[in-house]
């Protein structure tokens, strides 16, 4: 690539000068305005769980009414509903529902859940009221052998207004999935059947609903895998179970040791909220692979009412040993933004959570922000206790990666002599073994003009290089590939960071150079299928 030693050399100092980026750690994108919310906590489980979308101005909008169709396909991936081939448009005003949820509604229709209007309309636009809502959600729980039983309306003061074709959503009144609008204390609530549902509110229903089906028709279970049985330089991979992840699970799940189910978040009065995938479980079974569920959360504030709550604590650890008779094999415990002065607490957490655990042969993971040695001085620096933490749990998962993240300036994703500082200290306070490598699936893109980045898949970013005609050669020092590209629909030019092929092999050699545990891969769906065969190159050997 550079024939002319001058130019190699300008290139070097380029890659150098954009190594000292403030370091964070946040690798989901959240809502923007969903904190403090009474609904935040099943929001987030949704999202990470990949029911809900995120938008591109980052906004839930969690107090206006759900429109039909966003019911529609947060339902049908709640539920992993097949999608039947469409030989013809089941709704008369099929052109207006965006290409990308067709299936989903088309799963939703053939499940005969929504039926649509007299006049054969879907109406994706228009707004779901109560009744609605309860009865899509009754008629699949009376499928399940929920007996449904109008008397259950009484329960409301104004049950009495709930129309008889509506008998059915008595079954998700009788299983608690839908409960009353408050009135005054004491009193009975209000069925409300004519009033909007919130997307709030439905958040919080298809999660509720979820843990009944999830009763009446429990998932197949994956094995308890201890760790001894584990491959050295094992891969493990974070899931969230979307389509298109799912497929890539079937593809190269062979390769993977471990899988991170994402979607449970740890709320600050300890309780769990999150989903489950059937699905997931089931091929875990089939192919003797242990599921690993996410545990944690990224807010500082709910964070510290949890650690510093014993009471929250205990129920915490309650709900966790209740989630692995749910099939899982284990925890990976991921908060992040943990204030500095819960330090002590986190690390004591940690422990408690493995000494629940490891005694009955679950994993316990820990996914830690990125330190070196030279941030130890700086007191956000001081929040996760490797060596504290290391103690307690089977593997220790270092994020090397967010050196630049959305509000930094352009730079790599986890540049590669960064990444060797930041294992250089994991060893220092663990043992080797136990500490995986982070590998980000993903870029950043900044436009030119200034502003944050967004996230782009590894796979989108190298499919972007191609098509602009860049060389998939990595910045020697930093092991990443930088290139501008003009976006073809806004316009824009931007500046992209990413990991490509090379580049992942060059990162990977950080293994077997610190003799490492392996790895973990955020996220699957993101990565292209080139990296599979540098994971293959890099560590198969070693087993």
């Amino acid at each position: 690539m550079f024939r002319r030693p001058w130019l190699r050399a300008w290139f070097v100092l380029l890659c150098l000068v954009v190594l000292g980026a403030q370091v964070a750690a946040q690798v989901i994108v959240e809502f923007g305005d969903i904190q403090g919310h009474g609904s935040e906590s099943f929001i987030r489980a949704l999202l990470f769980g990949g029911i809900i979308d995120m938008t591109e101005d980052r906004r839930f909008q969690p107090d206006i009414p759900v429109t039909r169709l966003d019911f529609a396909v947060w339902a049908a991936r709640a539920l992993e509903l097949t999608t039947p081939e469409v030989s013809q448009p089941p709704f008369t005003d099929w052109g207006t529902i965006p290409e990308a949820n067709r299936p989903q509604v088309a799963a939703i229709r053939a499940a005969d859940l929504i039926r649509g209007f007299p006049d054969g309309s879907f109406g994706p636009t228009r707004g779901l009221r109560r009744v609605e809502m309860a009865l899509i959600l009754g008629r699949y729980l009376v499928r399940l052998g929920v007996k449904a039983d109008p008397r259950f309306f009484h329960l409301f003061a104004d049950g009495a207004q709930v129309p008889a074709w509506a008998a059915e959503a008595s079954a998700a009144v009788r299983t608690r999935v839908f409960l009353a609008r408050p009135v005054m204390p004491g009193a009975p609530g209000r069925f409300a059947p004519d009033e909007p549902v919130t997307r709030a509110e439905a958040a919080e229903l298809v999660v509720r609903f979820r843990d009944i089906v999830q009763e009446l028709a429990p998932i197949k279970k994956a094995p308890i895998t201890p760790p001894a049985v584990l491959p050295r330089a094992l891969v493990l991979v974070y899931y969230v179970n979307t389509d298109a992840a799912y497929r890539h699970l079937q593809e190269f799940g062979d390769q993977i040791d471990i899988l991170v189910y994402v979607s449970y978040v740890l709320r600050g009065d300890g309780r769990l909220v999150g989903i489950d995938s059937p699905r997931t479980m089931a091929w875990g079974a089939a192919r003797g692979r242990p599921i690993v569920a996410k545990l944690g959360n990224h807010d500082r504030s709910v964070n510290r009412e949890l650690l510093n709550d014993p009471a929250a604590r205990r129920r915490a650890v309650d709900g966790v040993r209740e989630l692995m008779a749910r099939g899982y094999s284990g925890v990976d415990l991921n908060f992040e933004n943990v204030d500095p002065a819960d330090r002590d607490a986190y690390t004591s957490f940690v422990a408690e959570v493995a000494a629940a655990l490891r005694p009955q042969g679950y994993l316990v993971v820990a996914s830690v922000p990125a330190r070196t040695a030279a941030m130890l001085r700086q007191h956000w620096a001081t929040a996760y206790d490797y060596a504290g933490i290391g103690r307690s749990v089977d593997f220790l998962m270092v994020m090397t990666y967010d050196q630049h993240h959305r509000t930094s300036p352009p730079g790599p994703v986890g540049a590669l002599n960064w990444a060797e500082q930041v294992i250089q200290f994991a060893v220092s306070q663990v043992p080797s073994a136990k500490v995986l490598l982070g590998i980000p699936a993903y870029g950043y893109q900044w436009p030119d003009g200034g502003g944050p980045a967004t996230a782009i898949f590894a796979r989108s970013a190298i499919n972007r290089a191609r098509e602009a005609n860049v060389p998939l050669a990595p910045c020697p020092v930093t092991a990443e590939l930088t290139f501008r590209y003009r976006h073809p629909e806004r316009g824009t030019w931007y500046r992209v960071w990413v990991t490509e092929p090379q580049g992942l092999g060059m990162k990977l050699g950080l293994i077997d150079r610190h003799n490492l545990g392996g790895l973990g891969m955020w996220r699957l769906e993101f990565e292209p299928p080139e990296y599979w065969q540098e994971f293959r190159r890099a560590l198969w050997p070693r087993r």
